[in-house]
């Protein structure tokens, strides 16, 4: 962990790069947002908020932890949010397939099955790495 925390130039640049693919990252799940919201019902608007601000609330936790700022623990917070996020994303999509299905061609609801299937795995291997590292 100590290669990972480096002080002087390297801490910046990767705060720097951190911080810019954190910028970039809102602004897709904003555009996102606002480009499709309007078709979407109110509890898949409540699942998409909730996802994407898990993973970006976890990010923003990576940079501190990253760079020094937060010391104590923040590495088992993250991969909470994480799973917790890739929970509510494999909701989200399968609100989508499930309810919003006529709004949707058959290619994209096939994109939404795998990427339901792909977040709720990763979300039960992260849940799995996490017990065996802290239990």
């Amino acid at each position: 962990m100590n290669v990972l925390i480096a002080g002087g130039f390297w801490a910046i640049a990767k705060f720097m790069v951190l911080l810019c693919g954190t910028v970039i990252l809102i602004i897709k799940s904003i555009y996102v947002y606002q480009k499709k919201y309007q078709k979407w019902t109110v509890f898949t608007r409540i699942l998409y908020v909730m996802t994407m601000g898990g993973f970006e609330i976890g990010i923003v936790i990576v940079m501190g932890g990253v760079t020094g700022i937060f010391t104590k623990n923040w590495d088992i917070v993250v991969m909470l949010l994480m799973i917790f996020s890739g929970i509510i994303g494999g909701m989200l999509m399968k609100v989508l397939v499930i309810n919003e299905a006529l709004l949707y061609s058959k290619e994209e609801l096939e994109k939404y099955k795998f990427s339901q299937k792909c977040l709720w795995g990763s979300s039960i291997v992260l849940l799995i790495i996490a017990a065996i590292i802290y239990l």
